[in-house]
């Protein structure tokens, strides 16, 4: 699925091969764009993102693990659009499968295609206001970006200082 600039892919986190045995701890998932994502001159399915087990935990939500690709990621690796803009109507599809050490590898496992969307612009003059259980934050409707315009946001408690750098942008 797509969420704004970022193409969210969900799937069950490998535990083990077909035969029940234990994946390899030096085990890996690659990631590919299927070959009608990019068009039928590249011959067959090109890695492009792999993810170790040792990483894993990073991506892990309840039994399974959530990758975020930017789309200027994806462009990039298209080598069509660093900016990810000439993806807006472009079927994307991807398939996953775990490499083990030894080229031990399962078969492909595809997602379903996602068209991308352009997405919406970022969320214009925003107010947080202080409330007795959190922080509420509202803010209007985009308006066409420019360099400076973008919302960060911070976590901290009360007594700390600022973090130097924003838990999401």
């Amino acid at each position: 699925r797509q969420i704004g600039q970022y193409m969210n892919l969900s799937f069950q986190r490998p535990a083990a091969r077909i035969s029940g045995a234990p994946l390899h701890p030096e085990a890996s998932i690659e990631i590919s764009l299927n070959r009608e994502s990019y068009g039928a001159s590249v011959p067959g399915d090109e890695t492009l993102w792999t993810l170790p087990a040792a990483d894993w935990s990073t991506y892990a939500r309840g039994g399974r693990l959530e990758v975020w690709l930017r789309l200027a990621s994806v462009g990039e690796a298209l080598a069509i659009d660093p900016a990810g803009s000439a993806l807006s109507g472009r079927r994307l599809g991807f398939s996953l499968r775990v490499v083990e050490p030894a080229g031990r590898a399962s078969e492909p496992a595809s997602m379903p295609p996602v068209t991308v969307c352009t997405p919406p612009e970022p969320p214009s003059a925003s107010h947080p206001e202080v409330m007795e259980d959190g922080i509420r934050v509202a803010w209007g409707a985009g308006v066409a970006r420019t360099p400076s315009s973008r919302l960060d946001i911070y976590r901290a408690g009360i007594n700390d200082s600022l973090p130097e750098s924003p838990i999401a942008t």
